[in-house]
């Protein structure tokens, strides 16, 4: 598959029938990641996984790609999509905290105006967790942190968790407002754990998740 003509992105999708008829079943939260140097030419390899009524979670197609960026893996999706003939049914995805990965998703399922429904896009916790850690380190950003954790794993409405954020925004020093408030504040439907209460699914996937990262 070749994303684009004018700046060619190469990559290769494969399935076994078998899988993308799992897919067809158990595809309505689907994960999706991706693995670095996958092969000599060091592509990425993108890999979707279901959840079976066994409560396993099996790959059902995958995707090496040369560059990660949302063409190239929204062509992937669309591929498998087209396999499935239109039948893969995605109502919620999971991935890390990816900018190409959630912008491919959109271009790939883009929902309501092409007459397919609305995809939730939800993000690990765990890398949500890193990338805090990582972003917001040093004892300078002890209380932001603090705030931002109890944000993500303790509240359990939408008001609690953005007043937690808000009380982060408080807390940071200037030069981090504006990066919570675009990056956590307006975007905690997908990282917080309050946006899944709703669906016993999302509560025992998301721990299983966690579980899968920490051992």
């Amino acid at each position: 598959m070749i994303n684009s003509i004018e700046s060619p992105s190469h990559g290769l999708a494969f399935a076994h029938p078998d899988r993308l008829l799992m897919l067809r079943r158990r595809g309505y939260f689907t994960l999706m990641d991706a693995t670095l140097n996958m092969n000599y030419l060091k592509w990425y390899l993108t890999t979707l996984m279901v959840r079976t009524e066994y409560a396993s979670w099996i790959p059902v197609a995958h995707f090496l790609h040369q560059f990660q960026d949302s063409d190239i893996i929204a062509t992937g999706l669309r591929k498998i999509k087209e396999w499935c003939g239109n039948q893969w049914l995605l109502r919620y995805i999971l991935t890390d905290d990816s900018a190409g990965e959630q912008c491919a998703v959109r271009k790939a399922f883009p929902g309501l105006i092409a007459g397919e429904q609305e995809v939730t896009h939800i993000l690990c916790t765990v890398h949500s967790e890193r990338t805090m850690r990582r972003t917001l380190a040093g004892s300078r950003y002890e209380e932001v942190r603090k705030h931002l954790l109890v944000a993500m794993r303790v509240r359990r409405t939408q008001a609690g968790c953005m007043e937690s954020v808000r009380a982060a925004i408080k807390a940071s020093p200037k030069e981090k407002t504006a990066y919570i408030e675009k990056e956590w504040l307006a975007t905690c439907s997908q990282w917080a754990m309050y946006a899944r209460q709703h669906s016993s699914l999302l509560i025992q996937v998301g721990q299983e998740n966690l579980t899968m990262y920490l051992h």
